[in-house]
């Protein structure tokens, strides 16, 4: 018996008024879809039925449009729907029910003989003697004359092979089968221009580049410098560690992030900042790394704010109230800026000049045990070295730039004696175990942010 229904706007329903009888096993659904679900081959239907008390489902993934129903029982009513993976689902059509004779009628008040039992006896009972029991063809055999045993009289019944038949004519040839093709991957391809916009046959752009080297160049302070004692820094161990990197190391000990400055440091040395760095850096790189912040926290570089120092930005006003001395002795930093306005510069000329080539920014390293002056937890300014580290996430943010936040999460820090004996040359710079943990972590960030841009080492 078949069952129409109808799908429309997602709603199922039935047409006519059909009954189906629980236990029966010849019912059909057929169903009639919109053209919300044209494409959606494979379906399932759902049969939602109460049984006993309990709520029950049945699903039958079908083809097309007609599905058997399953066969029910004990229940007077069955909801029926269709559902397509996480694409298409619809609404309940209710379909009625009626118990049929083998529905709830429990056990015989009396037990009765299986029906085994009650065939045999009609059979018994037919009015005669059952007769004795007939001779085996064996037997049957031996009076006709077979002399021998019963095996070698089944032997006898094998006759002599048979002659080969001849061979029969060539059948007519099949039909063409259509050409093979895979229709997930026909699918994926007929969208794959969704990836970026593009035309995936044309866009060179989304392809994945399989590249045998890559140019790093890393821009920050002491702990991407130290290039005097080696391997007592991450980007030695990122060249030891990945022969397909080429490392640019443009690090300067005592850079800051902040704009540059006409100071010195006590040495008469003057000081170096990540965006002079940034001019350096070779036009076929294939990453930017920027590591820095410590020594604009520590030598008290004015913080600022996101919102007065970047939305004002290049003419927000410039804090030159200290004035005086050396960045090193604390005396202020004439000519300068805060360091919302040292990030957003270099993030805005690395964006301008690079803008095809990824960048990953770190946050700066924490102090530890035996850091002078408590300079570990607030800087001239009233500053911890957490707030230089989310004014770096947010301006990061800003430009869309990948940031790490190492000084958090590097798994080792200077401030448990322990952990500063073992992986610190002091109270700041890791040593060499420390910054070959330190060369992982950025190593695997390198090559998460690398292939996000289509590179796989």
């Amino acid at each position: 018996m078949e069952i129409k229904i109808k799908i429309v706007n997602k709603h199922a329903a039935v047409t006519g008024s059909p009954v189906i009888v629980c236990g029966n096993s010849d019912y059909t659904i057929e169903f009639t879809f919109d053209g919300d679900w044209e494409g959606l081959n494979a379906k399932t239907a759902r049969f939602v039925y109460v049984q006993d008390g309990a709520v029950k489902y049945t699903d039958v993934v079908f083809t097309g449009k007609t599905v058997e129903v399953p066969v029910l029982s004990n229940t007077r009513e069955v909801l029926i729907g269709v559902y397509a993976g996480n694409l298409r689902t619809t609404a309940p059509a209710r379909v009625p029910c009626e118990y049929s004779i083998r529905c709830g009628t429990g056990a015989p008040v009396d037990p009765t003989p299986s029906q085994y039992d009650q065939i045999l006896k009609v059979l018994n009972d037919g009015g005669g003697v059952p007769g004795a029991d007939g001779k085996s063809a064996y037997e049957i055999a031996a009076d006709h004359g077979f002399i021998g045993s019963e095996e070698e009289w089944l032997e006898s019944l094998k006759g002599a092979q048979g002659e080969a038949g001849q061979q029969g004519p060539k059948g007519d040839p099949g039909e063409a089968g259509a050409d093979g093709s895979d229709v997930n991957v026909i699918a994926f391809l007929e969208n794959f221009k969704v990836i970026d916009g593009g035309d995936a046959s044309t866009d060179a752009a989304v392809d994945t580049s399989i590249k045998t080297s890559v140019k790093v160049s890393c821009l920050g302070d002491s702990i991407t410098d130290l290039r005097t004692n080696r391997p007592n820094n991450y980007p030695y161990w990122l060249a030891y560690r990945n022969p397909a990197m080429t490392i640019q190391n443009l690090g300067i000990g005592g850079a800051l992030i902040c704009f540059d400055r006409d100071n010195t440091l006590s040495d008469g040395s003057p000081v170096n900042s990540l965006y002079t760095q940034a001019k350096s850096i070779s036009a076929d790189t294939d990453i930017i790394t920027i590591f820095g912040g410590v020594n604009d926290y520590n030598w008290s570089v004015p913080l600022g704010t996101f919102t007065t120092d970047i939305t004002g930005y290049p003419t927000a006003k410039v804090d030159t109230s200290e004035g005086g001395g050396t960045v090193a002795d604390g005396g202020g930093i004439p000519n300068g800026g805060t360091f919302y306005q040292g990030c957003f510069r270099l993030a805005q000329y690395l964006r301008t000049t690079f803008p095809d080539t990824p960048i990953l920014w770190f946050t700066p390293m924490t102090f530890g045990v035996g850091n002078s002056e408590g300079k570990d937890v607030k800087n001239k300014y009233n500053n911890t070295i957490y707030e230089f580290m989310d004014a770096i996430k947010e301006v990061a943010g800003y430009f869309s730039i990948p940031c790490y936040d190492i000084g958090r999460l590097c798994s080792i820090t200077p401030r448990i004696q322990a952990m500063q004996d073992k992986y610190y040359l002091d109270n700041l710079h890791p040593n060499a175990a420390g910054s070959l943990i330190l060369a992982r972590i950025i190593e695997r960030e390198i090559k998460r942010v690398l292939s996000e841009w289509g590179v796989v080492l």
